[in-house]
């Protein structure tokens, strides 16, 4: 009689292992896909840091123009049109009225078109990123789940309307103690 119990109890242990290995296959296979998520977004970070330090730099380098044809345009008031003309081509232009940003007096590097926000401040990290978590919804954006990073000198959010996206990222230079803002408005 011993024996029928000693084949049940070697199936049932077989059975035990079978669905152990399936298991722990199956949690493998979702590590793997979280490793592969986790490294998606390091990489869409590496990319917008090096994006922030392209419009950063650009920023720097247009804001000398834009202020000489205001100078020019001031010394020779017929020629206002063609210095607005120049600062538009320049890609300093309107921000769109649905995108908020800081009081210009706590800003520096400000480029703006109908695409792209960017500047810097002199604000905590933390500051300018409860600035977004509030003021964007206030203006109408919905917060989206996607693309999500919240590092401690980085955060990016992508928040969206029916038309559009506007990817806003926040990176902190811990040698300037500033903080910059990039915020990317495209097409849905």
């Amino acid at each position: 009689m011993k024996t029928p119990y000693r084949y049940i109890l070697f199936v049932v242990l077989i059975l035990g292992v079978l669905l152990a290995c399936n298991t722990f296959s199956g949690i493998q296979g979702k590590v793997k896909e979280v490793q592969g998520t986790v490294g998606s977004v390091v990489t869409q970070a590496e990319g917008l840091a090096t994006a922030v330090t392209t419009v950063k730099a650009f920023a720097t380098e247009a804001a000398p123009l834009l202020e000489t044809a205001v100078a020019y345009a001031t010394e020779n008031p017929g020629l206002e049109k063609t210095a607005l003309a120049l600062a538009t081509e320049a890609g300093v232009g309107e921000q769109p009225a649905d995108i908020p940003i800081l009081p210009r007096d706590q800003t520096t590097a400000f480029f703006t078109t109908s695409e792209l926000v960017s500047y810097s401040t002199s604000l905590s990290f933390n500051d300018v990123k409860d600035f977004y978590e509030t003021e964007m919804p206030k203006n109408g954006w919905e917060e989206s789940s996607d693309g999500q990073v919240d590092f401690d000198t980085m955060w990016v959010r992508s928040y969206l309307k029916p038309d559009r996206t506007a990817t806003i990222t926040l990176a902190k230079d811990a040698s300037s103690n500033t903080v910059t803002v990039v915020v990317l408005i495209t097409p849905r």
